[in-house]
């Protein structure tokens, strides 16, 4: 933490920086799934001693994507075609490429981390309860019809 303070975050700001960033973190995001399985899940990058979970760099990626394109756009935060759809569009991939590992805590953080910045730059409620709408079939089917997810107890 101490060197990261160190660095000037307008660094961070350049677009070779943040889409590379984006690429980088797509392409690891699908090479695990050519990688081996571990406990029936994709999820781990492993060389030697070393191991790395690619969905863990999904959320500074994400966050770092969207402080860049919101930047300048929080005037047009309404414009759901040009301001709002290219906004979410790496995070719908990248939820995408996760909950396929299979991690869903992962993908409700890196959604969570979408919606936060997203209700920062000044979004309008109604964006949300659409988003929210449209996340709950999805969520209903990975919750309850999925076998490891179900809670089974006899006591009841």
């Amino acid at each position: 933490m101490v060197a990261t303070m160190k660095i000037d975050y307008r660094r961070y700001k350049h677009p070779g920086v943040v889409f590379s960033l984006l690429a980088v973190t797509t392409l690891l995001l699908l090479s695990v799934f050519l990688l081996d399985r571990t406990h029936n899940t994709h999820r781990w990058i492993r060389w030697g001693n070393f191991s790395f979970e690619p969905s863990e760099l999904a959320k500074p990626a994400l966050i770092l994507f969207m402080a860049f394109f919101l930047e300048t756009r929080t005037k047009y935060i309404a414009d759901w075609k040009n301001t709002l759809l290219p906004a979410v569009a790496p995070t719908v991939v990248f939820l995408l490429l996760i909950v396929a590992q299979p991690d869903l805590g992962t993908a409700i953080a890196c959604a969570g981390i979408t919606a936060s910045i997203l209700f920062v730059a000044g979004t309008q409620f109604r964006y949300f309860v659409y988003a929210f709408a449209a996340s709950l079939p999805p969520l209903y089917f990975l919750v309850f019809h999925v076998s490891w997810r179900r809670i089974v107890s006899s006591h009841f």
